[in-house]
């Protein structure tokens, strides 16, 4: 008994869905973080963290239209293309959010998607669109299209949902520390208002009094 093939798709803000013909092979999802050497004179190289950049999705799509010699680019490229249609939507820039009159200011923008396929999904915005067309009909139609598709994450910012309700998407705030020579992690619990135990237990150190010199804390904001 064969099972039913889940088939991944893309689903826009405003409702919209695309399905794609044939599973990518493979997707690739990047982190990235940002850190500059401080510029101090010591014995040891120190690292500042400056930023977590939003993270990329990347993945390619086929789409085939050979069974019927049907235009591959009108029966599937374009229905993905007018992801980059701009619509009217609430402007996601946190510093343009609220309009004088305290309401949400609106931009003309593409709008936001989330890739779905099975229990994995990404939610942001699609930032490149690259199409190959590999074969042809007699005619000189497109018949198959190779299209490698970009996104970027969208976390950390309010969103405005279809149907007037919004809905706050949250990431705890935390700042680094590095601990310095001499430093012990009973010391900076002291200082912080906190004990070793739950400063321990917040970064995942097994044992509290053999913390390295040099070595990354997170500790929440407002400590």
């Amino acid at each position: 008994m064969s099972s039913t093939i889940e088939k991944a798709k893309f689903r826009s803000e405003i409702g919209n869905t695309f399905t794609v013909q044939f599973n990518p092979t493979d997707i690739q999802l990047d982190a990235k973080a940002s850190w500059a050497t401080q510029d101090t004179q010591a014995d040891q190289v120190k690292l500042e963290f400056k930023k977590v950049e939003p993270r990329t999705l990347t993945m390619t799509l086929i789409f085939d239209s050979t069974t019927n010699n049907s235009d591959v680019r009108t029966t599937y490229v374009n229905q993905l293309m007018n992801t980059f249609v701009l619509t009217e939507m609430p402007d996601v820039n946190p510093a343009h959010d609220q309009t004088a009159q305290g309401t949400l200011g609106m931009k003309k923008r593409n709008v936001l998607q989330t890739f779905e396929w099975g229990n994995f999904s990404f939610f942001g915005a699609i930032t490149g669109l690259s199409t190959k067309y590999t074969m042809f009909s007699k005619d000189g139609n497109p018949i198959r299209a190779e299209v490698k598709v970009s996104m970027k994450e969208y976390i950390n910012q309010d969103f405005f949902q279809v149907g007037g309700s919004r809905h706050n998407i949250t990431v705890p705030q935390v700042k680094l520390v590095q601990m310095e020579a001499g430093q012990t992690l009973s010391g900076m619990a002291s200082a912080l208002g906190t004990t070793m135990s739950a400063l321990a237990q917040a970064n995942g150190i097994s044992d509290p009094f053999n913390v390295p010199a040099g070595s990354i804390l997170g500790l929440p904001f407002g400590r």
